[in-house]
């Protein structure tokens, strides 16, 4: 029996082989991804 931990792992092999995802080239990169992504999402919220 596969486990759920084991099941989600399988799921991000195949993403990972389809080239899904993004790749950063450095800590900075992706610290600003987030940050934008952060920023876009505070617009979208319902509170």
């Amino acid at each position: 029996m596969i486990s759920k931990w084991q099941a989600g792992e399988r799921k991000v092999d195949a993403q990972i082989a389809a080239g899904m995802g993004t790749i950063y080239k450095s800590g900075e990169e992706f610290l600003q991804a987030l940050s934008d992504w952060s920023k876009k999402d505070e617009g979208d919220a319902d509170v």
